[in-house]
């Protein structure tokens, strides 16, 4: 069932109203949270145009807001270290050697395309993490880069959509799987993009110089209703692609994609909903508060310093000099008396200084401050940091667990694809030809984290029962050792390559119990 562009463009302005009810909501967070990505006025980024002066009174939570951003991109997707590892799904391969070692051999093909191009990605994903972080919702985009003459493989294009330009729908699952991208390009760049397609109009716009003329196109990226599976062309294609000029509603250019391109991650979601909620939208009442009173602060301020004066008419207020050093001449009546006394208000500054520092603390608590300022520099004991650690990882599971499932496990999965139908990934051993598929384990600071309440568990049993197993040793065969001491260190992020295998460990016991055996010469 092929899609008409009039069908599309009419889904394309039922996803508009749909996304309606939350664009006022996100003005107003982006008129206090983050300046710099208001661009939901015209509904799309703008082209170089530059941010209007917001009327900020605090910058608290715009702040916050960036910390924790940033502390999400340095404890998840951290370039100085290894965040992620794959392994196969199949429990009877976990300890095949030539298994492991292919898998390591991914993970570095993976890491490369991650790097290259300058960390064309983690140039990226900051701005993705900003919107996650303000908005609720943040949208990537991933795709492979090839020569625009000869088609020739270039590597990978990363980009951070921004959400002003994005549209989405969701499957019954409740899974995004249908975006529209609405965005501006220059008449120039339209013909860059799509060298070999017609383009009679882009054409005639360059004869005439107009080069720079911005045209607003869409990018509409659906399921196809049509899918073959194995079958050439777009047919054989999961999804639908479309670029249509909405100047003259007319195709620019048609394809698909094997998985969605488009990574679309919401920070929590309601019954319903299409766009996810965000901290900001938690704290929003008291950042309309702060803003308000900082404002209030500021003007009491200035009266204080430049207080209003008293006067016994108009006529007096004529050539009266306020300027330091200056000599008021008449200043004073026959009795002595001032004929101008500034107007003292007695306000109390220091109590709306308390007040506001409440309502900033309250702010910087709905952004986890808390929780980013622990993980950098912990002042406390191990056993009590482990134990606050333990506390927030609960309090964040929620969220970060649906960043992982629905932006990192989608982008690590269509990398891989890319990488493999592009031959950038080594053949596999006959055991993942038979049987392929992978899972993915985190190993970033933050998933490591959250995984050492296990490893905390093991320890502490271990801590209580040794005075038993002092006059019971018994009392330790409920442990198996081995997995425990494995758990242990997995949890705490100890390299893959450093742990042996099963069957390493086993062979390495024969050995020493042989040598132990040996007769003596």
């Amino acid at each position: 069932m092929k899609t008409s562009i009039k069908s599309t463009l009419d889904r394309f302005e039922a996803m508009k109203a749909a996304r309606n009810p939350w664009e006022a909501r996100w003005r107003e967070i982006a008129r206090y949270v983050a300046p710099t990505r208001d661009d939901f006025q015209t509904g799309a980024a703008s082209m170089g145009r530059p941010p209007e002066e917001p009327k900020l009174f605090d910058a608290t939570a715009g702040i916050a807001a960036e910390s924790l951003a940033s502390g999400i991109y340095g404890l998840m997707t951290n370039p100085a270290s290894p965040w992620f590892s794959l392994s196969t799904q199949h429990a009877d391969l976990e300890q095949d050697a030539q298994v492991r070692a292919w898998f390591r051999e991914v993970e570095a093909a993976i890491r490369h395309a991650l790097s290259a191009g300058g960390n064309r990605f983690y140039s990226q994903v900051p701005d993705f993490f900003r919107d996650l972080a303000a908005f609720g919702t943040g949208v990537f985009y991933v795709d492979q880069r090839r020569n625009r003459q000869t088609g020739a493989w270039e590597g990978l294009n990363f980009f951070a959509r921004p959400l002003s330009e994005v549209f989405v729908d969701q499957d019954a699952n409740g899974e995004v799987d249908t975006v529209y991208r609405r965005f501006t390009l220059t008449a120039r760049q339209v013909r860059q993009s799509w060298p070999q397609a017609e383009l009679p109009k882009i054409d005639k716009a360059l004869e005439q110089g107009q080069g720079d003329q911005a045209i607003s196109l869409l990018h509409a990226v659906e399921p196809n209703l049509d899918y073959q599976p194995n079958k050439a062309g777009a047919a054989g294609k999961a999804f639908t692609s479309r670029y249509i000029n909405l100047q003259d509603d007319s195709l620019i250019a048609a394809g698909g994609y094997q998985e969605l391109p488009y990574q679309v991650a919401r920070w929590t979601v309601s019954r319903g909903s299409l766009y996810g909620a965000s901290q900001a939208m938690l704290a929003l009442p008291d950042i309309r508060t702060i803003n308000a009173m900082a404002k209030t602060s500021l003007l009491a301020a200035q009266k204080s310093v430049d207080p209003p004066i008293l006067v016994p008419n108009e006529v007096g207020m004529q050539g009266l000099k306020i300027h330091p050093g200056a000599v008021i001449v008449g200043g004073l009546d026959a009795s002595g008396r001032r004929m101008y006394e500034p107007i003292t208000l007695g306000s109390d500054v220091k109590i709306s200084l308390e007040m506001e520092n409440q309502r900033r603390g309250a702010i910087k608590e709905a952004f986890h401050a808390s929780l980013l300022m622990m993980m950098d520099a912990p002042k406390m004991t191990a056993t009590e940091f482990l134990g606050r650690q333990d506390e927030n990882m609960r309090l964040l599971a929620p969220y970060l667990g649906r960043v992982q499932n629905e932006f990192l496990d989608p982008l690590l999965r269509r990398v891989y694809a890319l990488l493999a139908r592009a031959g950038q990934i080594p053949t596999p051993p006959p055991a993942i030809a038979s049987r392929p598929g992978f899972k993915i384990s985190y190993q970033s600071p933050l998933a490591r984290a959250q995984r050492t309440t296990e490893a905390n568990a093991i320890m502490r049993s271990y801590q209580a029962l040794a005075p038993l197993a002092e006059s019971a040793p018994q009392v330790m065969q409920h442990f198996d050792i081995d997995k425990a001491a494995r758990s242990v260190a997995e949890a705490f992020g100890v390299p893959d390559g450093v742990l042996k295998s099963a069957d390493e460990v086993a062979s390495s016991r024969e050995q020493q119990q042989g040598a132990q055996h040996a007769p003596t010469p």
